[in-house]
């Protein structure tokens, strides 16, 4: 029952932390465009 129960549980973990790591990963890559935003913004400022 135990080894059933790791069995089943690992995946779902492994699932659980990519979608958390997917998530990090595409806000990182939004604040960075966000940023490039505003430093272009500025650059074309100065």
């Amino acid at each position: 029952m135990l080894n059933v129960g790791s069995g089943a549980l690992f995946p779902a973990a492994a699932v659980a932390i990519g979608l958390v790591a997917a998530q990090c990963v595409a806000s990182a890559l939004a604040v960075h465009d966000r940023i490039t935003d505003v430093a272009a913004a500025i650059w074309s400022v100065l």
